[in-house]
């Protein structure tokens, strides 16, 4: 593990206990959940896939997605986040298993998958090209990966890290879908589109009334070439 990404997990490991309880993070109540289960349908398909959740934190997709009846198995560097999503998971009768590992290099037996997911991810990591191009090969032929971020004029305002690390991040800034869908198309992946989470983001307005206007959520979609 590079000295970057050290710095970085350890920023993760020490929020397990505060991130599902902030506004835009975790589900504030029944409505916030079914809209995402909705727009991950529409995203994804019908169950039962097989989707690999990568930087899955404290399991915020790989919970919804199991719970939607999908086979789900979540990754992420961070041993305490990873033990929060392990928690909550204990609440369903068909859980996903959960494994440290890089997001960024799922382990080489991974393979097949109808999806790779992640929320959140792509501003944190170091090489986000290469990162996708290790999900797409994950996939099977004709298998999506769904990435979903927050795009805002004033995106990279709050720097979570050290300045060294924060500059050696190229998504970090993020504003437009654009820079994403050409990160997708870099990586090979085919079909790539945006899709305006505009659903969830009304919720969340409702949900989260003091938090004021939540950013703009974006879903960026490719698919392997099959």
């Amino acid at each position: 593990m590079s000295a970057h990404q050290e710095e970085i997990t350890r920023y993760w490991d020490a929020r397990p206990g505060s991130y599902d309880t902030e506004a835009y993070h975790g589900l504030g109540d029944d409505r916030e959940k079914a809209a995402w289960l909705s727009a991950l349908a529409d995203l994804i398909g019908q169950p039962p896939l097989d989707v690999l959740d990568v930087g899955t934190g404290t399991g915020f997709l790989a919970l919804l997605l199991a719970e939607a009846g999908h086979r789900t198995r979540g990754i992420d560097l961070s041993t305490a986040m990873l033990a929060e999503a392990q928690r909550k998971a204990t609440a369903l009768a068909t859980p996903p298993t959960f494994v440290i590992g890089d997001a960024t290099q799922p382990p080489s037996d991974i393979t097949g998958m109808d999806a790779v997911v992640c929320r959140h991810l792509l501003w944190t990591l170091t090489e986000p090209v290469q990162a996708l191009q290790n999900w797409r090969v994950a996939l099977r032929p004709g298998g999506r990966v769904v990435a979903i971020e927050w795009f805002q004029e004033t995106a990279g305002a709050w720097q979570p890290y050290s300045d060294e690390v924060v500059a050696s991040l190229p998504l970090r800034r993020l504003v437009d879908p654009q820079q994403v869908i050409e990160a997708f198309e870099a990586a090979g992946l085919s079909n790539v589109r945006a899709v305006r989470l505009d659903a969830i983001e009304q919720v969340e307005r409702e949900v989260w009334p003091d938090a004021g206007d939540p950013p703009e959520r974006y879903a960026i979609t490719g698919d392997r070439p099959a």
